[in-house]
């Protein structure tokens, strides 16, 4: 089976921990499901939404290193596997 949109978008963001990197997976995935809603209403429960915003405060995790996935996806070139 074929990687989902949130593996090929996170592929090569790491935060160098695996759990950071799964939060943010799982965070996509529900964005992804509910998208223009609140973090609350995306994550649905207090503890998903809480586990959102302690890896937005983790000091290992950017802006930058969240887009380093995408930027890397989107300056490959369709016909080539990056």
């Amino acid at each position: 089976m074929g990687q989902n949109w949130v593996e090929t978008e996170t592929a090569e963001c790491d935060f160098g921990d695996v759990r950071l990197n799964r939060r943010l997976e799982a965070m996509l995935e529900a964005l992804g499901e509910r998208p223009g809603k609140s973090l609350p209403t995306a994550f649905q429960d207090w503890s998903n939404t809480k586990a959102a915003y302690r890896l937005f405060s983790n000091e290992n995790v950017s802006e930058d290193k969240i887009n380093e996935g995408a930027t890397t996806m989107l300056s490959c070139p369709i016909s080539t596997n990056c």
